[in-house]
């Protein structure tokens, strides 16, 4: 009985064993799934502000197109009042108020994405190319009296 009693043992502690590495095996998947669900749901959130921050630019746009109405019309009636005039203001506050929301969006961004890489988009490539030329140019119009006739 020695011998069975051995056999027993041996598969007792083989039975372990197995029990030990598919419980642990087991916890990795979890540990898995958990880590792509996380970045998943981070991905999700990236993707969401870069499409608010291409809504924004797109009113951006809009807000120019009608202060260059608003010139434009004055130039037909050659006055220089127009682009100091009242009528202007809300243009100029809400494009920056939306330049704001964007660069606060791209600081979340940021934020969200720390020590994840994620591959640049289509939405990158348009998004800096745009705030660096709306910084250039309200940097190049912030002065009324530099004016190019």
């Amino acid at each position: 009985m020695s011998f069975l009693n051995k056999v027993k043992a041996s598969v007792a502690e083989a039975s372990d064993k197995v029990k030990a590495g598919v419980a642990e095996a087991s916890d990795k998947v979890k540990a898995g799934v958990a880590e792509a669900g996380s970045k998943a749901k981070t991905l999700v959130e990236v993707n969401r502000l870069k499409l608010a921050n291409h809504s924004k630019l797109n009113e951006i746009e809009a807000q120019y197109r009608e202060i260059g109405k608003i010139v434009y019309s004055a130039g037909l009636a050659q006055s220089e009042e127009a682009v100091d005039s009242p009528e202007m203001k809300p243009y100029f506050d809400r494009i920056k108020c939306l330049q704001d929301e964007i660069e606060h969006n791209l600081k979340e961004i940021k934020f969200i994405s720390e020590g994840m890489t994620i591959e640049s988009d289509e939405t990158d490539a348009v998004l800096k190319p745009l705030l660096e030329q709306q910084a250039s140019s309200s940097a190049d119009s912030s002065d009324p009296t530099d004016r190019k006739e």
